[in-house]
Order: C-alpha cells, then sequence, then structure tokens
C-alpha cells in the first residue's frame, strides 16, 4: 500500500469494497503520494450513499471514489448507440439494472436536449414479463421519471405475439416511431433469445444493440449491434482517473467547441492537459454529481 498509487476493489460484495478501501487508506502513510481508491458498487443506492458520504468527508474526498458497471455502461451505450433526436422514442428490453441506467439517462439527456419550453417526453417501451413492477421501482427510485413531461412508460410482455403487435399500438397511440431498441438483460443468454426475437418481430428498420458481457459473436450472425459492456466500462481510464474521467472529459470537450465557435480556436484537448488541470475538472464533477 506505501508503495501504490492506485487501490482497485473489485470484489463481488460491495461492503468488502468498502472496507477494503476505506482500511487503505488509514492505514496509508498520507505525507507522500496520496493512494487513489476506486471501489466497485453493484447496488446503484449504496453507491449513492457512499458518493454523499465521500463528498461530506474533506480527508478522503480526493482519495476514494466508487464505481458502477452497469451505470458507465449506460453512459457508454447511449455515447455510441445514440437514439434519433426528433424521435424521443426507444424499446428497453429487460429492465434490469443496466436497463434502468440506461433509461435514466436516456431521460436526462432528452430532458437537457428539448429545452425548457417543450414538454414532449421520453417514451420507453419496456419489453419485460414484469415490466409493470420494474417500472414502478424505477419510479420509486427516481421520481422525477414519473412526471406525464419527463418520460412515458408503454408495458409489453415478451412475447413474440405482443412485441409484433407493437406497431399497431404506438401507431393507435399516435406515438412516434421507436428510433432505437436496447437489450439490457442481465444474463447474455437472455439477450441473445430476446435480440432475436425482436430482429424478427420488429420493423427491420430499427436498429438493434445488445449489450453483452460474453458471446460477442453474436454480431457476425446477425446486423443487431454487439455492446461489450466489460470491455467498455472497465478501462484504463476508469482506474486512472476514475468514474468522473468520462464526465471531466465531456465538460471539457463541450468548452472547446465553446471556445472555438466564440474565439475561433480551441484549447488542449483532454489528454494534453496536466494532470493537475485534469484533476479540478473530476473534482469539479464530484462536487456536482
Amino acid at each position: 500500500l506505501h508503495q501504490a498509487s492506485r487501490l482497485v476493489a473489485a470484489c463481488q460484495d460491495d461492503v468488502v469494497n468498502t472496507q477494503i478501501s476505506f482500511s487503505a487508506i488509514e492505514q496509508t502513510d498520507r505525507r507522500g503520494t496520496e493512494l487513489r481508491c476506486l471501489a466497485r458498487i453493484a447496488d446503484p443506492e449504496l453507491c449513492a450513499l457512499l458518493r454523499i458520504l465521500e463528498a461530506k468527508g474533506d480527508q478522503t474526498a480526493s482519495a476514494l471514489d466508487f464505481f458502477n458497471i452497469d451505470e458507465i455502461s449506460a453512459r457508454g451505450l447511449l455515447k455510441e448507440h445514440s437514439y434519433t433526436p426528433d424521435k424521443p422514442h426507444i424499446l428497453v428490453a429487460h429492465l434490469d439494472v443496466l436497463g434502468q441506467w440506461l433509461v435514466w439517462h436516456a431521460a436526462r439527456d432528452w430532458y437537457a436536449r428539448r429545452g425548457e419550453r417543450s414538454t414532449v417526453p421520453l417514451v420507453v417501451t419496456v419489453v419485460d414479463d414484469e415490466a409493470k413492477r420494474h417500472i414502478d421501482a424505477l419510479k420509486g427510485r427516481y421520481p422525477a421519471l414519473g412526471k406525464e413531461d419527463v418520460c412515458r412508460f408503454i408495458e409489453c410482455t415478451e412475447s413474440f405475439g405482443a412485441i409484433r403487435d407493437l406497431k399497431g399500438r404506438h401507431a393507435k397511440a399516435n406515438e412516434p416511431s421507436i428510433s432505437r431498441a436496447y437489450i439490457t438483460a442481465y444474463h447474455d443468454h437472455k439477450t441473445i433469445h430476446t435480440a432475436l426475437k425482436l430482429r424478427h418481430a420488429l420493423d427491420a428498420k430499427i436498429p438493434l444493440v445488445a449489450a453483452m458481457w460474453r458471446g460477442l459473436g453474436l454480431a457476425t450472425l446477425t446486423d443487431i449491434d454487439i455492446y461489450p459492456t466489460l470491455e467498455n466500462s472497465c478501462t484504463v481510464e476508469l482506474v486512472r482517473g476514475g468514474s468522473y474521467e468520462t464526465i471531466a472529459e465531456a465538460i471539457h470537450n463541450h468548452y472547446l467547441e465553446f471556445q472555438l465557435a466564440a474565439r475561433g480556436k480551441a484549447g488542449k484537448p483532454w489528454l494534453d492537459l496536466d494532470e493537475s488541470f485534469r484533476e479540478i475538472g473530476r473534482a469539479s464533477c464530484r462536487e456536482r454529481v
């Protein structure tokens, strides 16, 4: 510990990861190079609470960070496979943890994109045999998603017939066409099964993307896009900069675009910045999030 600059706690148990991180910080001689700890927390509510606790403690605020693979994957999935802005309607098959984060980020993105004057909600068709229960749980965790001008949910079972009838249901309710479908099941075999079912039941023009831990060979058999969740969430950048690295970089890139539009020239890219400046960006994100 006294020679390390980074510690990543990635056990299966959230409590163990938290205890490892706090114990490591307490036992490290902080007069030298600061030890940065990154703990994997699977429970999204616990992750949020620990971040709040971290923000209140000045001694560990810059040394301790928590990350959730599903939350990072959801952000990356939307960045790489975004939906069409003029058709605010997405389909999410299996509202597991990744699917819940996907809906949350998509709704927040749409709310920011549409502007304050618009009240057009993001339409989310949920394909899940327990759609109502999962949607109610999601609204309970994030009350803003229950507002009519933020999100409107459409429930659908996983049966082939119900999925095939979605086009008629949407047309009858005058809903916009689905601009993209996401399959976010917890298990890969269920993802594959649902992805193939959706490909046959939905309009061929609707792009499908399946988030998978393994089994990436499916992409060679169909026109379904595959998003490798583990590969894209557990990166060198995450270990180096923590869970706020991608957010801080996105804010910096937005600032560069503003500079280019206002002054005709932009500053240094994120990776070319001095580490001290990048840390200021991450610290700012910690305070906001």
